[in-house]
């Protein structure tokens, strides 16, 4: 199943494959033509989940074999470095800091791809407002819609079992700060 490995205003005026997606003469844009830049592994993306109500903000920068998230789920802020064979779990109101010994695969804090079949198109109401998108099956035939807007990429639904999770795209770009992988200083490692 797809997913964003990870423990303001709209803003995709950036577009993070350089591709002119704004004209509308052009060709339409299939949501296969955003899967290379999921696969390149250089991209920054805000996005809220939503599932069962529950709303959470999920910020992913992903560059080359390092990967930082942040999520906030309700008050719950949780945020992960993963940097080559490491992963660091940080707690920045208590300045502590966990290390994992897992190493980055060629699919971690990115938006996997790869195991998806195109199945068709549709319309449905998504972030309040009925969107076309292009549906994929995994190979566990769970469904993945993305929805696509104006030719960009504003949205990915999952539909697993009954279970719906929407991820509205608020950004996605390629604005990634130069410190955004940096292990904080003064954090203390978490005794066990």
């Amino acid at each position: 199943m797809l997913s964003v490995t990870a423990c303001g205003k709209k803003d995709n005026d950036s577009d993070p494959d350089k591709k002119d997606k704004q004209n509308t003469n052009s060709t339409a844009v299939d949501a296969s033509d955003y899967f290379n830049v999921f696969s390149n592994r250089n991209y920054h993306m805000r996005l809220r989940l939503i599932v069962e109500e529950v709303e959470g903000t999920i910020e992913v920068y992903v560059k080359d074999d390092k990967v930082s998230t942040t999520t906030i789920i309700e008050d719950d802020i949780s945020r992960m470095l993963i940097l080559k064979n490491r992963t660091y779990i940080l707690m920045d109101d208590d300045k502590l800091m966990n290390i994992l010994d897992i190493a980055v695969t060629k699919d971690t804090g990115a938006i996997e791809t790869g195991n998806l079949t195109k199945k068709g198109t549709g319309r449905d109401e998504f972030d309040n407002r009925e969107l076309p998108y292009d549906e994929y099956l995994d190979n566990n035939d769970g469904k993945v819609r993305f929805f696509l807007e104006n030719n960009k990429l504003v949205g990915i639904r999952t539909i697993d079992n009954g279970d719906i999770r929407d991820m509205i795209i608020d950004v996605f770009d390629k604005n990634i700060p130069d410190n955004i992988f940096d292990i904080p200083k003064n954090y203390k490692l978490m005794d066990y």
